[in-house]
């Protein structure tokens, strides 16, 4: 008598469920058809860590026998990821979409019914709390208005890194306290203090010991910088060099124990980076420094900048944005988004007050004023507090002396692209030659170069730029390819350039 065999295999489907720290994973089953009952079915399991890049260089397959217990499972994923990820022992939770599976079934009994299924999903959650700095790590420094996500079995705090006058600093809020922290140890120490109350009238739990215990560890070994993502990273990376570096002498376990956490926390820290930026995401109300668009062909992404109005126009709100990134008059400018409706009308349209051109003294003019279409995306108040930040800006600066000491000051800008940035711009004419014309022109701007990397980059064209007064002192209008320098156009030209071409006077809302 003879024997077929028949392979059936899943497709793979990847769910990312957000703020779960899990292992998610999909099933193929390679059924054996008409083979003796004594050979049992092999599932092939393709896992990928929540927070990874769900592409094939972090997905892992394990395979085990259908019959096996679910406990083997665990063995298996625990012992193909220790090195990179921390478990606590096998003490993590296999689901089944929303089904957990017991210790001592056999894995057939959940699949029993979806053998001949082509999704099968699996979610391993692993115990104990993590932290999430998305776009932080994605950039690799402080980014203001990245979320700050710690969360441990049920509960859960967020904070905000902001932009302020003072700098860069975590926005912690605990019940009607708000705490303005300079460094991430600072953050950690009110977690901390957070929890142990929540826990006070509670039995606390083993995990809910070895968070507060894990905590206590990471700040004791950790030094106190201000709030620098490099600093922090660095830091992270050479305790764990150290930590391995000890490792065979080492017969300590709480040591031991240190080296998880730390291999942990630069899995679920370092590495973690796949949430799009708030500010690039839609947004009801229309802030200065978050994304627009103009959908020409091809798309042109730019930065909505200062909210405006003028007498003029009663009743009319206007933002102001680079005229080489939006179309002529009557175009419409999107605020794009996943659950922005491309086919309306747009978030306002380009108006008669706009220009791209070099004025009689040679100095580079690029504005346009965009008329806000429906006026209840207008922020109630704050109306020009810059996106991400606790930053308003509050007056124009309404002059710029041609200063031949070269003496510089301080500048700040909240963009599309690079978002929150810092740098040093001197109040003296610099000769540029623009490519927003065709063919490219020779004209003035004044010249910001950054603090910490590039001040600015495509994207970030029409970006509020501001000094330490939080006057406006103008708009990003571009950069060398290289983006060491940016240039600006001071907005007292532009305020002036309106005046007198369309007779219209425009100010701040």
């Amino acid at each position: 008598m003879s024997f077929i065999l028949v392979l059936n295999y899943a497709i793979i489907v990847i769910i990312i469920f957000a703020n779960l720290p899990t292992i998610l994973v999909s099933v193929s089953l390679l059924c054996l058809i008409g083979l003796p009952l004594w050979i049992m079915p092999t599932i092939k399991i393709n896992c990928l860590l929540h927070g990874d890049t769900p592409d094939i260089n972090n997905i892992f397959s394990v395979e085990i026998d259908a019959e096996m217990a679910v406990s083997k499972l665990k063995e298996i994923i625990k012992e193909k990821k220790q090195d990179t990820v921390y478990f606590d022992n096998i003490k993590f939770k296999l689901w089944n979409v929303s089904e957990m599976l017991a210790e001592t079934d056999r894995v057939s009994e959940y699949f029993s019914h979806e053998l001949n299924k082509e999704n099968i999903h699996i979610i391993i959650e692993v115990p104990g709390y993590h932290l999430t700095f998305a776009s932080c790590a994605k950039r690799k420094e402080p980014v203001p208005s990245d979320k700050i996500i710690f969360k441990e079995d049920s509960f859960e705090k967020e904070s905000e890194i902001i932009g302020s006058t003072k700098g860069i600093r975590i926005q912690f809020i605990n019940k009607s306290e708000t705490y303005k922290l300079y460094s991430f140890i600072e953050f950690i120490e009110k977690v901390n203090e957070s929890r142990e109350l929540s826990s006070e009238k509670e039995t606390k739990s083993p995990v809910g010991q070895n968070m507060i215990k894990n905590l206590i560890i990471f700040h004791l070994h950790a030094s106190n910088e201000h709030l620098s993502w490099s600093d922090f990273h660095k830091r992270i990376i050479r305790q764990r060099k150290l930590t391995k570096d000890l490792e065979n002498t080492m017969m300590n376990e709480e040591m031991k124990y240190l080296q998880q956490i730390l291999d942990y926390l630069m899995e679920k820290i370092i590495n973690y980076g796949l949430v799009q930026p708030f500010h690039r995401n839609y947004h009801e109300k229309l802030i200065p420094g978050i994304s627009i668009e103009w959908l020409n062909n091809p798309p042109n992404a730019l930065t909505l900048g200062p909210l405006v109005q003028t007498p003029s126009v009663p009743g009319g709100f206007y933002f102001l944005t680079t005229r080489h990134g939006v179309g002529k008059k009557g175009s419409p400018v999107f605020q794009l988004g996943r659950f922005d409706n491309i086919s309306s009308k747009g978030c306002a349209t380009v108006t008669k007050y706009s220009s791209l051109s070099i004025d009689n003294d040679g100095y580079l003019i690029d504005y346009a004023f965009c008329r806000i279409s429906n006026n209840n995306r207008v922020p109630e108040t704050d109306r020009n507090k810059m996106y991400g930040t606790e930053i308003t800006v509050s007056s124009f600066k309404t002059s710029v002396d041609n200063d031949d000491l070269n003496r510089k000051v301080d500048v700040k800008k909240v963009g599309r692209s690079t978002f929150f940035t810092e740098g040093k711009l001197k109040y003296k004419w610099v000769d540029i030659t623009s490519k927003a014309f065709n063919p490219p022109k020779n004209c003035y701007a004044l010249r910001v170069t950054g603090n910490h990397g590039p001040f600015g980059a495509p994207g970030d064209s029409g970006a509020p730029v501001f000094d330490r007064d939080n006057r406006l002192l103008g708009i990003l209008h571009g950069g060398l390819d290289d983006l060491s320098d940016a240039y600006v156009i001071p907005i007292h030209l532009i305020i002036e350039h309106a005046r007198q071409r369309r007779h219209v006077q425009f100010q701040l809302l």
